[in-house]
C-alpha cells in the first residue's frame, strides 16, 4: 500500500495463473503525487504481473498527469501479452475518459467483475488451440484447414 496525502493506492494479485493484479486508487491523482502510480505501475511490471484493473470506485479526481501516466504506460503491458482496464469510474471521471476518447485506448468496465471475466476470457480464448481435422485423403495425413 501506499499512502500520501490525498491518494491512497493498494494493490493485490487477485488471480495467480492469469497474473491479474488489482489496482485501488482513493482520493485523487494529480500531479504532485502522480509518481506514486508510476511506481505502482513499475512494481506490477517488476513482478511480471502484466494485466492491470484499476478500481476506480474511491477516486475522486484524476488530473491529466495521471491520465498521462496510465496513457503512457499501456504499451509496455500489451508488449508482454498483458492489458490495463478501469472498472467503477464515477460520473466526473468517466465523462472525462469520454471526453478525451480514451475508450479507443482503453476498455472501461462497470465493475471490478466484470473486467475480471473480459480477462478470463481472453485467457481462455488465447488457450484454444483447434484440433487436427481429417481429410480422408489416401495418405493418411491429418491436415489442418
Amino acid at each position: 500500500m501506499i499512502e500520501q496525502e490525498g491518494i491512497k493506492i493498494e494493490s493485490k494479485l487477485v488471480d495467480k495463473k492469469s497474473r491479474i493484479t488489482l489496482v485501488t486508487i482513493s482520493g485523487y491523482v494529480d500531479q504532485a503525487n502522480c509518481h506514486l502510480l508510476q511506481k505502482t505501475i513499475d512494481q506490477c511490471l517488476a513482478d511480471e504481473c502484466y494485466n492491470l484493473i484499476f478500481d476506480f470506485q474511491h477516486l475522486v479526481y484524476m488530473s491529466s498527469a495521471g491520465w498521462g501516466v496510465l496513457i503512457g504506460e499501456i504499451k509496455r503491458f500489451r508488449e508482454n501479452g498483458g492489458d490495463i482496464k478501469l472498472a467503477n469510474m464515477g460520473p466526473e471521471i468517466y465523462e472525462i475518459y469520454q471526453m478525451l476518447e480514451f475508450y479507443h485506448i482503453i476498455s472501461e468496465y462497470p465493475s471490478v467483475e466484470e473486467a475480471l471475466k473480459s480477462f478470463n476470457a481472453f485467457t481462455e480464448m488465447e488457450a484454444f488451440v483447434p484440433l487436427p481435422i481429417e481429410t480422408g485423403n489416401d495418405k493418411g495425413v491429418v491436415e489442418n484447414e
